[in-house]
């Protein structure tokens, strides 16, 4: 999938799910960090897209946030989230990733050809379902997008406040 295509589909799926405005922003940024860490030394969809490297940590950041929440945890995880929503793209695609072995056979399903018109019509199919289900669910009235809104400011004023004590 193209990186455009990974930011949309996992900011998407993320406000929907967190209905945050800080985690969607940390997720979409992350989103392209397994293309952007092979640094051109490492095949495509190798290494650093084998899921299960990312996962153990993301359970690790997920248990400490339930015990001692703080920023540092949340921006990790939500790094994490954005990176494991690549490769769960990146699944989707007629290429697949390495599920077994870093450098093993790649396993997908098949349901979009990079760079093709397919690749579109998931795009469009993802957001439009994470659209859908956030206006069922009330992400997108007025109240609740500025209740979002004044959580950012509160997230934002509280970390720079966090970071600038130390």
């Amino acid at each position: 999938m193209q990186w455009r295509n990974h930011r949309l589909t996992t900011c998407a799926l993320t406000f929907v799910l967190t209905g945050s405005f800080p985690a969607t922003a940390i997720a979409t940024a992350a989103s392209a960090l397994p293309d952007v860490l092979e640094l051109k030394l490492v095949k495509h969809r190798t290494l650093t897209h084998y899921p299960w490297l990312p996962v153990f940590p993301a359970v690790l950041m997920w248990r400490a946030m339930q015990n001692e929440p703080g920023y540092i945890v949340y921006i990790i995880f939500f790094i994490l989230v954005g990176y494991i929503c690549h490769l769960a793209e990146d699944f989707l695609s007629n290429s697949g990733i390495p599920l077994w072995s870093p450098f093993g056979k790649s396993t997908g399903c098949h349901l979009y050809v990079t760079h093709s018109v397919s690749e579109g019509v998931i795009t469009f199919a993802v957001v439009a379902m994470a659209a859908m289900y956030g206006w069922r669910n009330g992400l997108f009235t007025q109240a609740y997008l500025m209740q979002a809104a004044d959580n950012l400011a509160v997230f934002l004023t509280g970390m720079v406040h966090h970071f600038k004590g130390r």
